[in-house]
């Protein structure tokens, strides 16, 4: 922002390996939070009508002031709409190496 430079979800990136690691950290995260918490409902599971299988390239995100990246979907996208719009920061560390 300070330097006026777009960024891009795959700009962040070595490689596109970045998709199959994102996504796999989600699909295990969203199963972990409605083990949890039965109100909380993500489309991930096999016999869901379209289960969320990975994030899209160009995903919406953003970046925290503590330099986490942050996915973003929008309602509907991961999960039905009471849900809203769905935000989940991904730790640094599973993404460092590929960064």
């Amino acid at each position: 922002k300070q330097e006026g430079i777009l960024i891009t979800l795959p700009s962040l990136f070595k490689d596109e390996s970045y998709i199959e690691v994102i996504s796999k950290y989600l699909i295990e995260e969203m199963r972990a939070i409605m083990n949890e918490d039965e109100m909380k409902v993500y489309w991930v599971l096999e016999d869901d009508f379209a289960p969320f299988e990975q994030i899209k390239p160009d995903q919406n995100f953003y970046i925290t002031a503590e330099n986490k990246l942050v996915m973003s979907f929008d309602k509907y996208e991961v999960a039905p709409g009471y849900m809203g719009i769905v935000t989940m920061e991904i730790p640094t560390e599973i993404i460092l190496d590929i960064l």
